[in-house]
């Protein structure tokens, strides 16, 4: 874990569009990122849910950009977060 404040390297990543994400994309915000093991994962899935219903309020609330980094390619990692959100209290 990084202590608060540690200045970190450009991480570059790809959204599920292929849009390129950076960290610099948020500035003057707080990041939170989650590394995923994979999209299989149950534990993984479990703590997912949880940044993005549970806590979701609260991150806004204080300003917090949470990513969500898979080791899946872009098609299957679209199609884990379009399952993902559909399975989220509150979505359709």
């Amino acid at each position: 874990m990084l202590a608060v404040d540690t200045r970190l390297p450009e991480i570059r990543m790809s959204d599920t569009e292929g849009k390129a994400v950076r960290l610099t994309d948020f500035p003057g915000q707080a990041v939170l990122m989650f590394f995923m093991r994979s999209t299989t994962c149950p534990v993984c899935n479990l703590h997912v849910r949880h940044l993005v219903s549970r806590s979701a309020a609260d991150f806004r609330a204080h300003g917090v950009q949470v990513i969500i980094a898979v080791p899946e390619d872009r098609v299957d990692a679209a199609r884990w977060k379009e399952k993902t959100e559909h399975s989220l209290p509150g979505h359709q």
